[in-house]
């Protein structure tokens, strides 16, 4: 098998890195531990993403919501994130972290589009694209 040539990893390497030194037991990083996991966080997210747009794709819907999330975790190795989704799918969009608006005013004259909590087809298929750039192309 062959690796596709590494790419600048999506996740900030600093934001990782001040995460991963928040915890007491961890003590100093290497500078490539960043990177790799922002990798695997892309991984994770795809493969969570590819399951809920499966369950939504069964259902009909055309919005992926913290309801098909909620399903998908449901699976023993996705478990330790039922109490964080069950939570959001509770609390409804209410518990969706607040954007941070910047500029004076833009809205629909500065060509902005408001935009339903989720993520949108289009979406989950450039993060399912993205997720399948990262498997390792067949020798």
């Amino acid at each position: 098998r062959q690796m596709a040539a590494p790419s600048k990893p999506v996740f900030p390497a600093a934001k990782i890195k001040k995460l991963m030194q928040s915890d007491d037991d961890v003590g100093r990083i290497g500078p490539a531990v960043p990177a790799v996991v922002s990798r695997c966080l892309e991984r994770f997210i795809g493969d969570l993403v590819d399951r809920a747009a499966a369950v939504a794709e069964e259902e009909g819907a055309k919005l992926l919501t913290t309801a098909h999330l909620a399903k998908c975790v449901e699976a023993e190795e996705l478990s330790f994130l039922q109490s964080t989704v069950h939570a959001f799918n509770a609390a409804g969009a209410s518990a969706a972290p607040a954007r941070k608006r910047t500029g004076g005013g833009g809205g629909a004259a500065a060509g902005s589009k408001r935009r339903a909590p989720g993520i949108d087809s289009a979406s989950a298929s450039e993060l399912q694209a993205a997720a399948a750039s990262l498997e390792p192309a067949a020798a």
